[in-house]
């Protein structure tokens, strides 16, 4: 009986040490990370917000979405006051372009509507101004590849298959006024051989000059073409061009319509980084040099689609992406010594597998948080999953989250909702 009992008392802290870790599955090596990231509101917005508009923070502070109850309202929802506080109408087909500095938000639409720049107050929705010209609708061309930059000095917009519109912004108003469009002399000479393929596809801005960075499709099939451009919008001089890089892995490998073209060219301090295809490339600003060249995969094999966003945090020195329609987020460093590359692939969570969404993360207090139909907090250098949050529901493969200091905002269909920060 004695041995009974000792064997009992012996056995019984290890029952209760396996107790305790069943009911702590990241104790018990499951690779599910804790929901760390606990909603703290949810604010419904009559008549659904309609998750496939492109949407901006403005200011910091306003929202912007479309209805789905009538898509051609834009509604800004104040994240200070809890609530919508205006709308507008921009165009009735529901998609346009928006970039911001610190005083306004400039409105470009896509190619169905092309020609107008609209200012927008972003504190009241008024529009200041409507800015257009003749040349502005020279060449356009229906496609959803449209860009728009705003610096303090300047707004530049993708014109037509090959023009970029230029637009100067008064020192003190900060209003526009149109100055010239400027075309990409390969990109237009292509054209008028073969309309359907070539097209200025993104822009950015060098913020010391009146330089733009330029990616445009190519398709192999029609003869190659210079794909990367520094174009000094003043003189309209090629100052370089570079033939960017694709992988020959067949078209149907990545879905076709994406396998030719720069889709975003972002100015990450001193490296300027693109996605082509499936692959990310960096780049010397100054000269055009190829600094590196990396290819994506999940699961082994290719994204089958780009997105057209990328979140470049200066604090982390990092590009963040997700592809859309794929298990996998990525991240490469902006740097020229190398992409420093990691991937975070969804299927290795069970229960947290979902495709990717096209919008942008977001970065708060040294921690990126994604979305994918879950809310994922991560460690921008590693990609390590810090928590990650019960599912929720979207229709759109465009739903952008953002944060303003305070909460991380996911805008879903029925409405926006408010989570708690990972704090590490």
């Amino acid at each position: 009986m004695k041995r009974v009992f000792s064997l009992f008392n012996k056995l019984l802290p290890v029952a209760a040490l396996v107790l305790l870790l069943g009911g702590c599955p990241e104790l018990m090596g499951s690779t599910n990370p804790p929901d760390r990231t606990p909603l703290a509101a949810k604010y419904p917005i009559a008549g659904g917000i309609n998750t496939n508009s492109i949407i901006s923070f403005l200011h910091d502070r306003y929202l912007l979405f479309s209805l789905w109850s009538e898509r051609k309202n834009q509604v800004a929802f104040d994240v200070q006051q809890r609530k919508s506080v205006w709308e507008t109408s921009f165009f009735s087909n529901g998609h346009y372009y928006i970039s911001l500095n610190n005083q306004y938000a400039y409105v470009w639409p896509n190619a169905f509507l092309p020609g107008e720049l609209q200012v927008l107050e972003p504190s009241t929705g008024e529009v200041m101004a409507r800015v257009s010209d003749p040349m502005l609708t020279e060449g356009a061309y229906s496609n959803r590849f449209y860009s728009i930059v705003a610096t303090t000095s300047r707004v530049y917009a993708t014109s037509g298959r090959g023009g970029i519109a230029v637009f100067d912004l008064d020192p003190v108003t900060k209003l526009p006024s149109f100055v010239r469009k400027v075309t990409v002399p390969d990109v237009e000479n292509v054209v008028s051989r073969n309309p359907r393929v070539f097209y200025v596809m993104a822009i950015a801005a060098d913020p010391d000059s009146h330089d733009v960075f330029v990616g445009a499709t190519s398709d192999r099939e029609f003869g190659s073409i210079p794909d990367l451009y520094r174009l000094d919008t003043d003189t309209g001089e090629v100052k370089w061009k570079v033939e960017v890089e694709y992988p020959d892995n067949g078209e149907d490998a990545i879905a076709g319509r994406y396998a030719g073209h720069v889709s975003v060219v972002t100015l990450a301090g001193d490296v300027l980084i693109i996605q082509a295809g499936q692959s990310v490339q960096a780049f010397d600003p100054e000269t055009g040099e190829r600094y590196w060249y990396y290819e994506l995969r999940c699961e082994g094999g290719v994204p089958g689609a780009l997105t057209d966003s990328q979140l470049y945090v200066p604090e982390t020195g990092r590009i963040f992406f997700g592809r859309g329609s794929q298990s996998c987020f990525y991240s490469v460093a902006a740097s020229a010594e190398g992409p420093d590359p990691w991937t975070l692939d969804t299927q290795d969570y069970p229960g947290h597998a979902a495709t990717p969404q096209e919008g942008l993360p977001t970065y708060l207090d040294g921690v990126l948080y994604f979305y994918n139909g879950f809310l994922w907090a991560v460690d921008p250098y590693t990609g390590k999953p810090l928590s990650v949050s019960r599912k929720m529901y979207g229709w759109g493969i465009v739903i952008s989250i953002f944060n303003d200091g305070r909460y991380i905002y996911v805008p879903l269909d029925d409405g926006i909702y408010a989570f708690e920060p990972v704090r590490r």
